[in-house]
């Protein structure tokens, strides 16, 4: 039986042509080359700490964009202070097609003088592609103390003599550690170990705990800023060009409902986006609405629709107001 002969083909995918659109210039001094949109968190491990003793200092940048790629944090110069950089970790996922994720930013800190200090707030800057604008990440400052050290108790010669003596036993005497016979069971320190792998079981939550409520942090400040980032872009939007303002409408809606509710809503079906404002409590008016108005924004798109210039821009900033209003008071 023979087996036929193989036959080799190339196959060929179709070309895909991107447009690459340059950053807008000039770009602002604290901006790093980071893409996307993110919030940013500091926090430090200890609030009181003695002279000499180490203090991370710990930056969280999360959002959706190249996580793996994101540069690191500015951070000031403390005159004085000895300062080390550790290797930051990086935790990302796929979401709806969309990356996302956090990276986390470590700072050892060691203070040379005691008194009261206070980390500055640390700027990231980024561009948003959604909005085509460069905007901001900001941290809150940390304040914290650092005291005098503990002084360190020296056990001089004449008080150590006496206890190396009290150790020799007369050789007529029985030592006291053969009166009886040896028990682990006795010692403390093998009952202590059994408790190492528990206090580390312990330990490893608690980092967990801590990790998810920074996260859950970062989420939050996201969403509490959703309302402040549009505003402001609604109202740089009508300050460059009002016959173009409706053009970023779109745009606007979507960075706010994907700040909003921590998802993304780029690029969906009305189907799609409706399911997920469902899945958040919103109701069908509100929801119909929204949809509408994304209706009218590709009529603006493609340059077919016949609204006055910045009507549409101020209807999103209507829905926004409704999603605020209705979120204060229950369900929109």
């Amino acid at each position: 039986f023979a087996l036929p002969a193989p036959d080799n083909r190339v196959l060929l995918t179709k070309p895909i042509t991107m447009s690459i659109k340059p950053l807008p210039e000039p770009a602002p001094d604290n901006f790093s080359g980071a893409v996307g949109r993110y919030v940013a968190e500091a926090v430090v491990d200890k609030t009181t700490v003695a002279v000499g003793e180490a203090v991370t200092w710990r930056v969280a940048v999360g959002g959706f964009g190249n996580i793996d790629t994101l540069p690191e944090p500015t951070w000031p110069e403390i005159d004085g202070w000895r300062t080390f950089e550790e290797q930051s970790t990086v935790n990302t996922e796929f979401t709806n097609g969309v990356l996302q994720g956090r990276r986390v930013y470590d700072r050892i800190l060691i203070p040379s003088e005691a008194g009261e200090f206070v980390l500055p707030a640390l700027e990231y800057g980024f561009f948003n592609p959604e909005s085509e604008q460069y905007e901001t990440a900001t941290t809150d400052p940390i304040t914290f103390v650092v005291v005098e050290g503990d002084a360190v108790e020296e056990t001089g010669a004449d008080s150590a003599e006496p206890l190396l003596l009290n150790e020799i036993a007369p050789l007529h005497q029985t030592p006291k550690k053969l009166r009886r016979p040896f028990s682990l069971l006795d010692k403390p320190l093998f009952w202590a170990l059994w408790f190492v792998p528990l206090l580390a079981l312990a330990g490893d939550y608690g980092l967990r705990r801590r990790e998810a409520r920074q996260a859950n942090r970062l989420i939050e400040k996201q969403k509490r800023n959703a309302f402040r980032i549009a505003q402001q872009a609604i109202k740089a939007a009508r300050a460059e060009n009002i016959n173009l303002a409706d053009k970023q409408a779109e745009r606007i809606l979507t960075t706010y409902l994907s700040d909003k509710f921590d998802e993304s809503f780029v690029g969906l079906s009305q189907t799609t986006r409706a399911e997920k404002l469902r899945a958040h409590g919103i109701r069908e008016t509100l929801i119909r609405w929204v949809n509408r108005l994304y209706d009218q924004a590709e009529g603006v798109r493609y340059g077919y629709a016949g609204k006055e210039p910045g009507k549409l821009l101020a209807e999103v900033e209507q829905i926004i107001g409704r999603f605020e209003r209705n979120q204060q008071g229950g369900l929109a």
